[in-house]
C-alpha cells in the first residue's frame, strides 16, 4: 500500500518534473540548434545551476593545470563534474530512473540526448558510462536481436574506448612507471566490468572471438595484477575458441605470471600447465617457449613445496638446455635446485624417479624387465634399499649412434714407427682378403701336409679359384641369413671388451664426472646364476668382507685397471636372495674399468670404457653409470637400433627392425689375442721410393690367454719378403723349387709366419700366451702416389691340454697403412739380334732418375744388372769401368745417375752352354763393391712374388670375365658369333697366361726335357718355367741412394 500510495506517485511526479526540465532544455527545434552550437564548458562552469539562471561555483574554484582537457575531468579528482541541479545531471537522473522502472525505450532516448553533451565537455568517463547504459537498454529491449546486435556492439566498443582514455589520464596513473598499480582506478574497473560482461554473452561473441579477446587484452593494460590475470585468462579462452592456439598459449602464460605476482599460486600453476601442451603438442613444437613454460612451472611447484613434480620438470630442463637456448645463469639455477631436492627431499626425488622410469618403460621393454627385477631384489633381500640415481638426465649427453665395440689391445710399443699412416681401410677389400685366405688354406689342406708331387701352378690356381667361388657363395648365403636377427658375437673369457662413444656437455659450465663405468648383466652358462649391476640398489651385507671392492684386476691385452662395478649383486640359489661380491666366497662374473674426467661447457670428447667377463656365459651391456659433482648418480641406457628385417615382405614394407646384438656377447673359452708392430731395422726412415727395399722387424705378441697356431699373413700386394737366415742360396740343388717368403698359396701374398720359440722344433708355429717373436722382413714398395697396404693376420686356437688345434676358433687381425710412394728410377729394355753371333742378342737398358722426395742430393747409384733365365745369361757388351761414390760408409758401389738424367747401357745376352733344369742367375756389377745386407735374401725373391701374384690376379680376372659372359648367355638373348665360337673352341693353353707363348726351337727343346713340375708357384722354377716360355729373361736392377741403407 505504501508503494502504491507513496512511492509510485512520488516517482511519477519526479519523472514528470525532470521531463519538463529536460524537454525545455533538450527537446524541440530551438534546443536542437542551441545544443548544436553549444560550447564546451570550462572547468569552473561545469557545475552551473539551472535555478533562477544564477551560476554557482563548483566545489573547487581552481581549474586543472591541463585546462579544459580530459585530464581535468577525471572521476578521481576533487572536482564535482556536474551539480545535481545542472541540466546534464537532471537528464542523466531521468534516464537512470526510466531504466530502473524498465522503460528501456524512453531511457535509451534520454541517454542519447545527454551523451553528446559529455563529448562536447570532453568528459570521457561520463560519456563511456552513457554508451554502456545505451547498450544495456538495447540488450534489455531485445526487440530485433539481429538488427540491434550491431548497435549494441558499437556502443560497447565506444564505451570501452572512452573508459580506456579516461583511465590513461587519471591522476593516479601519472606517478606510475611500467609497473602495475596496486589499486585500479574507477575507469579501469568499469572497463574491466564491461569487457567481462561482453565476453560472457555468447550472442555478442559469436563470430567475434578474436576481436573480443583482443579487447580483453587491451583492457588489462592498466589493471592490477589480479585483474589483468583474470582478463588475460578470459582472452586466452576466446583465442582457443577461435582456433588461435599460439595466442591462447601466450595469453594463458602471461595470466600465469600475473597470478603468481598476485599471490594466487594455484591459479598460476593451472595456467602454466594449460600452456605446456600447445608448445609441445603432437604437431606443434616450440622448444624455447616450452623450456620457458617448464621453468616457470618448475619454479612455481618448487615454491609450493611440491618437490616430486618440480624435480621431474627440473630434470627435463637440465636435460634439454643445450644449443645456447638457456643462459648459463639459468642452467646453474636449474641444477642447483636439482641438487637441493636430492639433498633435502630424497623421498620425493626417489618417487619422482620411479615415475620417470615408468615413462621410459613404455619405450624399452628391457628397462621394464630390469625394473621388475629390481623390485624383486628389494622384496627378497634383507637390507636392500634404492640409491638415488637419475635416469636419462642427459648430463653428460651420450650419442648412441657413435657406439663402437671391439676387443681391447695394448697400446703401440714404445719406439715403433708406423709404415705410413694407419687407417681403417675398406670393408670390401678386407672381405676379399678373408675369402682369398680361406680359399688358399683350404686348397693347401686338401693336398695334405707335404704332397709329392705338388700340383702344377695352373692346377693349383684353378683349385684356389674354385674354393674362392665357394667362399663368395657362402658370403651371399650368410648375407641373406642376416636378414633375420643375428646371433651375439662370440668373445673370449678373461679378455677385456672396449666400448667407445662420444660424450658431450650441453651445459655452459664445467661438469666433473667420476666413477664412470659400464652397466651390464651376465648369466653364467654353467650354473645359470645372474650377476648384474642394473638398478642402483645398495645391499647392506652383515657377512664378513672379502675386500673385493678394493681388489684390482689386470689383463695382458689392456693397460686398464679393473674393479668390481658399483651396485653389483649375485643371485644366490641357496638363500633365494641377492648378495654382493663383498660377501665371503663370492667372486664377480665380470669386472669393469672406471674413469674420472671433467667436461668443459659445450665440449665433447671420445670415451672408452672396458668390461671383462670372468666366466663363460651370456653378457649384455646395457648402459653407462657415472657420478656428477661427486654427489648424484646418473644413468644412461644404450638404445641401439637393430638391423632392418628383410626376411618377409611385411617386414620390408613396414621397415621393421630386429633386436640389436651389438652390445650382446657370448663369453666362451680363453683365446689368443695377437698384436703386430713393424719396427724399422735401419735408423731413420725417410720417404719411400718406388722399388725401395727396406728392412723391418715384424714383432708378433700374444696378449691373450691361450696359445695361437698357424699364424698367416695375407696382403693385397706382394710387398713383404720374410727373411730366413738359413735359406738355401740360389745355386743350391733344390732351392729353386721351394716357395719364396714362406708363401702358402699361389697368390704370392699369403705367408705362414715362421714362429721360432727356441725349442728343439725349429719348424714350430706355436705362439704361447705372453710370448713375443721378432720376424725379420723386407718391404719393397711399388706403384706411385698414395698406396693402401693391407695386412690381414689369421691365427687359430691351440688347445694346450689336448695338444690339438681348434679349427673352429679362428681370429683375424687387421692393419692397413696408407703409404706415399715417390718416383725413383724407371727402366725400359729392348732386345735385338746380334750381328756378331746368331745365337746372341743385344740388350739395351734405359734408366731415368725421376726422384722428387727432397730438394737436393737426388742421385741414384745403379749397382748391378741381373738376368734370371733358364737358357740365357748376361755379360757386358764391352768392358765397363763406370763407378760412383757415395759419401759416408759406402763408396764405389755403382754408376751415379743424377736428377732427371737418362742413361742407356748395353749388354750381351748369350745362351748357356748346357740345358739345366733350374734357373740361371747372371749378374753384371757396375761398381767395385757390392751392397751387403744384414739378412741374406735372394735377388729374385720379390720378382718371384710379383710374378706369382700377377699370374694369379690375371687368372682371377679372366675367371670373372668368363662368369660374366656366362651370366650374359643365361639372360635368354641370342648369342653373338664370338660367343658361339668361344663355346665351340677348345680351351687354349694360353687362356690364363699373362705372357705370350714363344715357339722358338730352344723353347721346344726345353719342354721336351722338362720333368714333372712339382715346384711351388712362387719358386724360381716357376719364374723360369718352361710352361710359359724358356726363352724369357727377367731383368733385375739393383740401385741405392745416398743417406740410407735401403736399396
Amino acid at each position: 500500500q505504501m508503494v502504491a500510495t507513496s512511492v509510485l506517485p512520488s516517482i511519477e511526479t519526479r519523472i514528470h518534473n525532470m521531463n519538463v526540465e529536460v524537454s525545455n532544455s533538450k527537446k524541440g527545434v530551438k534546443n536542437v540548434f542551441k545544443n548544436f552550437w553549444r560550447k564546451p564548458k570550462e572547468s569552473g562552469n561545469l557545475n552551473d545551476s539551472l535555478h533562477d539562471g544564477v551560476i554557482q561555483g563548483g566545489a573547487s574554484g581552481n581549474s586543472s593545470s591541463h585546462g579544459p582537457g580530459l585530464s581535468s575531468l577525471s572521476p578521481q579528482s576533487d572536482n564535482v563534474f556536474y551539480r545535481y541541479d545542472s541540466i546534464e545531471s537532471q537528464t542523466r537522473l531521468l534516464a537512470d530512473t526510466l531504466f530502473i522502472i524498465k522503460d528501456y525505450d524512453s531511457a535509451f532516448n534520454i541517454y542519447r540526448l545527454v551523451k553528446d553533451d559529455y563529448k562536447h565537455d570532453q568528459n570521457a568517463f561520463h560519456a563511456a558510462s552513457t554508451h554502456e547504459m545505451m547498450a544495456l537498454c538495447l540488450i534489455m529491449m531485445d526487440l530485433h536481436p539481429d538488427r540491434s546486435r550491431g548497435d549494441i556492439i558499437s556502443h560497447i566498443e565506444e564505451a570501452m574506448e572512452l573508459y580506456r582514455a579516461a583511465s590513461e589520464i587519471d591522476p593516479l596513473m601519472n606517478g606510475l612507471d611500467k609497473n602495475r598499480p596496486t589499486v585500479a582506478t574507477l575507469a579501469t574497473r568499469c572497463l574491466t566490468r564491461l569487457a567481462i560482461m561482453q565476453a560472457s554473452m555468447p550472442s555478442l561473441c559469436m563470430g567475434r572471438d578474436e576481436r573480443v579477446a583482443k579487447e580483453l587484452g587491451n583492457a588489462s593494460s592498466h589493471e592490477t595484477s589480479l585483474g589483468a590475470a583474470v582478463l588475460l585468462e578470459q582472452s586466452s579462452a576466446l583465442y582457443f575458441q577461435a582456433g588461435m592456439y599460439r595466442k591462447f598459449a601466450h595469453h594463458i602464460l602471461m595470466a600465469g605470471h600475473l597470478f603468481r605476482s598476485a599471490g594466487q599460486e594455484q591459479h598460476a600453476l593451472r595456467c602454466f600447465a594449460s600452456s605446456m601442451y600447445i608448445y609441445h603438442g603432437n604437431d606443434r613444437v616450440w622448444i624455447e617457449l616450452f623450456d620457458h613454460v617448464t621453468s616457470a612451472l618448475a619454479a612455481q611447484l618448487y615454491a609450493m613445496k611440491r618437490m616430486k613434480l618440480s624435480f621431474e620438470l627440473y630434470k627435463q630442463l637440465v636435460a634439454t638446455t643445450g644449443n645456447g637456448r638457456v643462459s648459463i645463469k639459468s642452467q646453474q639455477k636449474f641444477f642447483d635446485n636439482v641438487l637441493k631436492i636430492c639433498r633435502g627431499y630424497k623421498i620425493d626425488a626417489l618417487a619422482s624417479i620411479e615415475k620417470m622410469k615408468l615413462s621410459i618403460q613404455e619405450k624399452s621393454k628391457t628397462e621394464k624387465r630390469f625394473k621388475d627385477e629390481g623390485d624383486e631384489v628389494l622384496k627378497c633381500t634383507p637390507g636392500a634399499e634404492r640409491v638415488l640415481e637419475i635416469p636419462d638426465i642427459n648430463i653428460p649427453h651420450i650419442s648412441d649412434s657413435t657406439i663402437k665395440i671391439e676387443n681391447s689391445s695394448l697400446s703401440e710399443i714404445e719406439g715403433s714407427i708406423h709404415f705410413g699412416s694407419q687407417s681403417k681401410g675398406s670393408d670390401e677389400i678386407w672381405q676379399n682378403l678373408v675369402d682369398a685366405t680361406e680359399a688358399e688354406l683350404k686348397t693347401v689342406a686338401s693336398h695334405g701336409i707335404d704332397p709329392k708331387p705338388l700340383p702344377t701352378a695352373k692346377s693349383f690356381t684353378k683349385q684356389v679359384i674354385t674354393k674362392l667361388d665357394e667362399e663368395q657363395q657362402n658370403n651371399l648365403f650368410l648375407a641373406k641369413s642376416k636378414r633375420t636377427p643375428g646371433r651375439p658375437e662370440v668373445r673370449a673369457r678373461m679378455e677385456p671388451i672396449t666400448i667407445s662413444f662420444i660424450i658431450s656437455n650441453p651445459l655452459g659450465f664445467l661438469v666433473p664426472i667420476s666413477s664412470m663405468q659400464l652397466v651390464a648383466r651376465m648369466k653364467c652358462g654353467e650354473s645359470g646364476r645372474i650377476y648384474t649391476n642394473v638398478e642402483a640398489i645398495d645391499i647392506h651385507s652383515n657377512k664378513g668382507k672379502a675386500n673385493n671392492n678394493m681388489k684390482n684386476w689386470k689383463f695382458n691385452c689392456s693397460n686398464e685397471l679393473f674393479e668390481v662395478a658399483d651396485f653389483s649383486r649375485l643371485f644366490s640359489t641357496e638363500s633365494q636372495s641377492w648378495a654382493t661380491p663383498d660377501d665371503e666366497g663370492l667372486e664377480p662374473f665380470f669386472v669393469v674399468s672406471k674413469k674420472a674426467l671433467a667436461l668443459d661447457g659445450r665440449s665433447k670428447r671420445a670415451v672408452s670404457l672396458n668390461i671383462c667377463g670372468l666366466v663363460d656365459g651370456d653378457l649384455e651391456i646395457l648402459g653407462v653409470r657415472c657420478k656428477i659433482f661427486n654427489e648424484i648418480w646418473v644413468y644412461h641406457q644404450f638404445l641401439v637400433p637393430g638391423p632392418m628385417l628383410q626376411n618377409t615382405s611385411h617386414n620390408r614394407g613396414n621397415r621393421v627392425r630386429g633386436e640389436s646384438t651389438l652390445l650382446k656377447s657370448k663369453i666362451e673359452c680363453k683365446m689368443p689375442n695377437l698384436s703386430a708392430v713393424m719396427i724399422p731395422t735401419s735408423s731413420g726412415k725417410g720417404r719411400v721410393l718406388q722399388g725401395q727395399v727396406s728392412e723391418w722387424t715384424l714383432r708378433i705378441s700374444n696378449q691373450g690367454t691361450a696359445a695361437a697356431d698357424k699364424i698367416t699373413l695375407k696382403t693385397n700386394v706382394p710387398w713383404i719378403n720374410i727373411l730366413d737366415r738359413g735359406k738355401a742360396k740360389i745355386n743350391d740343388e733344390m732351392a729353386y723349387k721351394h716357395e719364396t717368403s714362406h708363401c702358402v698359396g699361389p697368390s704370392g701374398t699369403l705367408m705362414l709366419l715362421p714362429i721360432s720359440d727356441g725349442s728343439s722344433n725349429p719348424n714350430s708355429t706355436l705362439l704361447k700366451p705372453g710370448q713375443t717373436v721378432d720376424i725379420p722382413i723386407q718391404i719393397r714398395t711399388s706403384g706411385g702416389g698414395r698406396q693402401d697396404f693391407y695386412m690381414l693376420f689369421r691365427y687359430e686356437l691351440f688347445d694346450m691340454i689336448t695338444s690339438k688345434l681348434v679349427p673352429t676358433k679362428v681370429r683375424w687381425l687387421r692393419q692397413m697403412f696408407s703409404v706415399a710412394v715417390y718416383p725413383s728410377l724407371t727402366m725400359t729394355a729392348s732386345l735385338i739380334p746380334s750381328y756378331g753371333s746368331g745365337s746372341d742378342h743385344i740388350l739395351s737398358v734405359e734408366m731415368t732418375n725421376y726422384r722428387s722426395d727432397k730438394q737436393s742430393d737426388l742421385d741414384i747409384f745403379v749397382n748391378s744388372i741381373s738376368v734370371a733365365s733358364k737358357l740365357y745369361k748376361v755379360k757386358p757388351l764391352v768392358p765397363q769401368n763406370l763407378s760412383g761414390s757415395i759419401e759416408g760408409t759406402r763408396s764405389k758401389i755403382g754408376h751415379s745417375i743424377g736428377w732427371r738424367e737418362q742413361v742407356t747401357m748395353h749388354y750381351l745376352i748369350s745362351p748357356v752352354n748346357s740345358t739345366p733344369f733350374k734357373c740361371n742367375l747372371s749378374e753384371c756389377s757396375l761398381g767395385t763393391e757390392t751392397v751387403n745386407h744384414k739378412n741374406e735374401s735372394r735377388v729374385t725373391d720379390f720378382i718371384c712374388l710379383e710374378y706369382a701374384h700377377d699370374k694369379f690376379k690375371f687368372a682371377v680376372d679372366e675367371h670373372k670375365k668368363e662368369l660374366a659372359r656366362r651370366d650374359a648367355d643365361k639372360e635368354g638373348e641370342p648369342r653373338s658369333i664370338a660367343q658361339i665360337r668361344r663355346a665351340n673352341a677348345p680351351a687354349s693353353n694360353s687362356d690364363n697366361q699373362p705372357f705370350s707363348e714363344d715357339t722358338s726351337t730352344e723353347s721346344k727343346r726345353t719342354r721336351a726335357l722338362t720333368i714333372i713340375n712339382d715346384s711351388h708357384p712362387t719358386s724360381l722354377d716357376c719364374l723360369c718355367s718352361s710352361e710359359e716360355s724358356s726363352s724369357e729373361i727377367n731383368i733385375i736392377c739393383t740401385w741405392a741412394t745416398s743417406g740410407t741403407e735401403d736399396s
